[in-house]
């Protein structure tokens, strides 16, 4: 490095939180900004960042990471002992035998390269197998060694141009599925020599598609690298598609498909910028393309299709860290209509960090079982599904010491209160109750609960906080809420039973407690109970049983019932709240 080059302040020691102003700095983020998306105070951030506030603890240092887009965590604390790279996952067992076929290249071989042709069938077949395969990674990593060598051999012994050409554009692919196996696993470098391999190879085929899906895994690869490597992702994506762009009118559904893919990842680079014009601006211009192509098409490779637009939101709303559009784009997606198990899989990770960024962790945790049920594999290797798994219940002590504290500062007051104060701190003592439920603390969570209920008797008979729903009537509801959260079936039932929905004179909250009555049902049993609330819950407020969580996964587990009763009325409500298609 010359003498007169800008050192990176993160080359020298630095404490957390000037590291994470750096850092900030660096993304072109506000305090304000950071701020908003951590769910805290602006003025939090700068005692953060000046060190008057201690290090966060570690849930909350993830999500640091998570917003500023950090890689290695080591960037954000300093501590080069133990650098973890946060979107990694681990080592498969096949991941040597794969990275020694790719490192090989012999010179001389005793036998003839099976076809072009022959050697497409195979790819083909892996592909299938990687879509349809719940252990993808452990299929298509004993597939490859010998793919790779194969296509390898077919071009070195390929005589003529078209069959060289014909040979390339075999290779470039195999590389495209090997990228998908290396990828979220501990060799970095193996992936980007993947890469550029794909790029060259595809290049020397100057077939279209072959071009357009090495473009598409490099750009990811780029992009995923971090914010310092969004301008060469940009770069790759917009020069393939001004080469693809002239051979639509064409081209076949293949290219088409490639096409609409890269400006799906155009906008998803501008969505991890924070571009929310250019992101949604792209995803309608992929929308149209997808259009274009028959209803019942799904790109082998990068899943592009019709159907897959609606995960194709939700994961831009995601970027843009919008955990209400998430949770909506969300409800209108169908999982259904994605056939590849690990692509499946990563839709419902997406649709999990929605649920997360919109403050329902359960509801995340849920979803996140359902892409375990799809594909293990896929679970295991990503990131952002790992960390929410160790980031959920980490919040309670948060949500009870801002609790308490406020609580501490309230009672003096309550003498002289107005009723809105009281109230206020009534909706406080229940949400500790709360709290203590998804603890599964029960005698803490009906300690709570008793406090708020005698706060609440202290108000008068008529009084209805405006926006907590607090007030005589909502303890009955907030019982209901107490025992589903502690996993209690019967006592759900028995709650709900007291408990009268009249009393709350509230649409969207009269149906989110027709919804945990349903929860209540659905635990003890009782699934057709369960979903005649869920209709009372409808009844109330469309939007709010729309975009709950917990509805939906009532509804969806219930459209598989083995009952074709509960099946049928399932999928009516389904189609009702937008779940499913007419």
């Amino acid at each position: 490095m010359s003498s007169d080059a800008t050192p990176d302040p993160l080359d020298h020691p630095l404490v957390f939180g000037q590291r994470m102003q750096v850092l900030r700095t660096r993304r072109g983020m506000s305090r304000t900004v950071l701020a908003g998306l951590l769910g805290k105070s602006p003025s939090w951030v700068k005692q953060v960042e000046n060190g008057t506030l201690r290090t966060p603890a570690l849930p909350m240092i993830l999500r640091i990471a998570e917003v500023l887009r950090v890689r290695d965590l080591s960037e954000l604390t300093g501590d080069q002992t133990m650098p973890v790279d946060l979107f990694i996952g681990p080592g498969h067992a096949k991941l040597p035998a794969v990275r020694a076929a790719i490192e090989a290249f012999p010179f001389t071989a005793d036998r003839e390269a099976p076809s072009p042709a022959h050697l497409g069938a195979r790819l083909q077949s892996a592909w299938s197998a990687r879509h349809s395969a719940p252990n993808h990674r452990e299929v298509i990593g004993g597939l490859l060694p010998a793919l790779i060598r194969d296509a390898q051999l077919a071009v070195r012994q390929a005589d003529r141009a078209p069959e060289r050409r014909a040979a390339q554009a075999v290779l470039a692919e195999v590389y495209s599925l090997s990228q998908f196996f290396i990828a979220y696993q501990p060799d970095s470098a193996l992936l980007w020599r993947v890469a550029e391999r794909g790029m060259v190879a595809a290049q020397e085929s100057e077939d279209p598609h072959a071009i357009g899906m090495a473009a598409w895994l490099t750009a990811q690869a780029h992009r995923d690298s971090g914010p310092a490597h969004y301008d060469a992702a940009d770069a790759v994506t917009m020069e393939t598609l001004r080469h693809l762009t002239p051979l639509l009118p064409d081209a076949p559904d293949t290219v088409r498909a490639i096409t609409g893919a890269l400006q799906f990842e155009a906008g998803y680079t501008a969505a991890r910028r924070g571009d929310t014009g250019a992101a949604w601006g792209y995803w309608d211009t992929a929308r149209e393309m997808a259009e274009r192509l028959p209803a019942d098409y799904y790109h082998p490779m990068t899943s592009f299709s019709r159907g897959i637009m609606g995960a194709h939101a939700v994961t831009v709303a995601v970027e843009l860290h919008a955990g209400g559009e998430s949770v909506r784009q969300a409800a209108k997606a169908d999982a259904k209509t994605i056939p590849s198990r690990p692509r499946r899989a990563r839709h419902r990770i997406e649709e999990a960090r929605g649920y997360h960024l919109d403050g329902q962790p359960e509801t995340a945790l849920a979803t996140l079982d359902k892409a375990y049920e799809a594909a293990p594999e896929t679970i295991r290797y990503n990131g952002y599904a790992r960390r929410i798994i160790d980031s959920g219940p980490a919040h309670y002590d948060a949500a009870d010491a801002v609790t308490m504290e406020t609580l501490r500062h309230l009672t003096p007051l309550l003498p002289d209160a107005p009723d809105t104060v009281r109230a206020i701190t009534g909706a406080l003592q229940f949400e500790a109750g709360y709290t203590a439920a998804r603890r599964g603390d029960t005698g803490a969570a009906w300690g709570y609960w008793d406090t708020a209920r005698e706060m609440a008797e202290r108000l008068p008979a008529d009084y209805y906080h405006p926006m907590t729903s607090f007030s005589r009537g909502i303890m009955g509801a907030h019982a209901v809420t107490v025992a589903v959260e502690l996993h209690a079936g019967g006592e759900s039932v028995r709650q709900a039973a007291k408990a009268d929905a009249k009393t709350i004179p509230s649409r969207p909250r009269r149906a989110r407690h027709r919804i945990e009555e349903a929860r209540g049902y659905h635990l003890d049993g009782q699934p057709e109970t369960a979903l005649a609330t869920l209709d009372k819950a409808y009844e109330a407020a469309p939007e709010t049983i729309r975009y709950n969580g917990y509805a939906r996964r009532i509804i969806l587990e219930e459209t598989e019932s083995k009952s074709p009763v509960h099946r049928r009325r399932a999928a009516e409500l389904a189609v009702r709240i937008g779940v499913l298609a007419a």
